[in-house]
């Protein structure tokens, strides 16, 4: 067994994703699909709310691959809450991803008919990702829409922290047992090295350990217990 930060904690979470393969090997095994490139937008948001529940979000500009093996630009959001928190701060988030004309890319389309090419600008396909270290009632399935739809909606995963342990039985849910842990005063958690053979778990492990010996994320980590603590008391 080996002793690391619990990856729960935002100050982990962060060092974590910011490695490239790392954020590969995660966002791609949650999204079905061959993350081809991936960087972090300098665009962090972390907030305690006045109930004293914490929210955290990273973005991501990515590039994967779709359905037909093409090369797709994608926005990626990742919230991570532990406790239930507020619905309409989730919304609000991507409301503001919405109005952001940035969000878009440009196509070239030919008119099958007169076979003019024209470029025209489509919205960013956004996939939101959402880890909490709650539970959810009902579960509702939405069956695959066409293009039109999905032009005005976006994906939308959960990835629900308590469960994760109680069900493993597929290579991402071996992946996300570095969640398994959202007791906010488990700085340090005991992971199997050998839990998992895989290349994409020892890449998550390996970052890990080293997160676990970089002196000022240790520090930052022992800052961040002490704000959560300070929130409880103070609601």
């Amino acid at each position: 067994m080996a002793q690391v930060v619990n990856p729960i904690y935002d100050t982990v979470f962060k060092y974590l994703m910011q490695d490239e393969k790392v954020a590969k090997v995660l966002i791609g095994n949650i999204l079905k699909t061959k993350v081809v490139s991936i960087q972090m937008n300098n665009n962090e948001y972390s907030a305690l709310l006045p109930d004293g529940k914490k929210i955290f979000k990273l973005d991501f500009s990515a590039t994967i691959l779709d359905r037909s093996g093409r090369h797709q630009l994608v926005h990626i959001e990742v919230q991570k809450a532990l406790e239930e928190g507020e619905i309409m701060r989730f919304r609000s988030y991507l409301g503001a991803i919405y109005m952001d004309e940035t969000k878009k890319y440009q196509e070239t389309v030919k008119n099958p008919k007169t076979k003019i090419e024209t470029v025209v600008e489509q919205p960013l396909p956004i996939h939101s990702i959402y880890i909490l270290g709650h539970e959810l009632g009902d579960i509702i399935q939405v069956p695959d829409n066409s293009d039109y739809i999905n032009g005005l909606t976006h994906t939308v995963i959960f990835v629900i922290a308590p469960l994760i342990k109680k069900n493993v039985k597929t290579h991402l849910d071996r992946l996300l047992t570095i969640f398994s842990d959202t007791a906010p005063n488990s700085k340090f958690i005991e992971l199997d090295e050998y839990y998992d053979n895989s290349e994409d778990y020892r890449t998550i492990m390996r970052v890990l350990q080293k997160a676990s010996s970089d002196k000022q994320l240790r520090g930052n980590l022992d800052l961040e217990q002490y704000a959560w603590v300070l929130g409880q008391l103070s609601f």
